[in-house]
């Protein structure tokens, strides 16, 4: 993949990653792109918490989910697959539910970046229909490392993107749960406020950030996706 690493880039770029990306994937690479544009100096806020662009004087943002802010521009990446899973500790005290109708005998792990939170649902897809499921709760986070620390100790189930949980399952320390109806994929976008062009150092980290997440398999990214954002530089 192209990356335009001899273009000089220079000034201060403000970005805003979800917390798991960013320290599972952009921060181990980071030190490549430093090195590659020595000039530009890089204001990474690496939480969970909602941005608004205009007022933190963010330049960019990485978002999971459906956007829907007309004031920003929002490049699409791909879809993410997410996983229901939970520790074998809780499995052994609860049961491994193989339908759906055993999800009433079982805990969630809730999570709202946002206390306090709404209802704790999880949601499955069937064909060409989207399943919400009302859980009981005992705790409710609002961070991702958070959520998957509490997985890891055994108070519940939850949902999480199958990138950032695979090294757990394959290491056993996470077990998945109903595969066969797994939950609905979640686009993955990039967003900055709107503009006649994308500022050249953004355009550059959009393009070293993609390919992290396709090298990580985060995403799966058509021709015509990049066509769309080549063109907007």
């Amino acid at each position: 993949m192209f990356l335009p690493g001899n273009l000089c880039l220079s000034g201060r770029l403000r970005v805003d990653i979800p917390s798991r990306i960013a320290r599972r994937l952009v921060f181990p690479a980071l030190s490549d792109f430093i090195a590659q544009h020595p000039y530009l100096t890089i204001d990474i806020s690496a939480s969970d918490r909602i941005v608004d662009l205009v007022a933190d004087g963010v330049d960019c943002v990485l978002r999971l989910g459906v956007l829907l802010d007309s004031d920003l521009v929002c490049r699409p990446l791909g879809e993410v697959d997410f996983v229901t899973c939970a520790s074998p500790a809780y499995l052994a005290r609860h049961g491994l539910p193989k339908k759906l109708d055993d999800l009433s005998s079982h805990l969630l792990i809730n999570y709202s970046p946002r206390l306090p939170a709404s209802t704790a649902t999880l949601e499955f897809q069937q064909g060409e229909h989207l399943i919400e499921i009302k859980m009981r709760s005992a705790i409710t986070v609002d961070g991702a490392e958070a959520y998957v620390a509490a997985a890891l100790s055994g108070l519940g189930l939850i949902q999480v993107p199958a990138y950032d949980v695979r090294h757990l399952l394959e290491r056993g320390e996470l077990k998945e749960i109903l595969p066969d109806t797994p939950p609905p994929s979640i686009p993955l976008s990039f967003l900055f406020t709107k503009r006649r062009n994308l500022s050249p150092k953004v355009r550059v980290f959009l393009l070293w950030l993609e390919s992290i997440l396709e090298r990580h398999g985060v995403i799966s990214q058509s021709p015509t996706q990049r066509e769309s954002i080549d063109k907007s530089a």
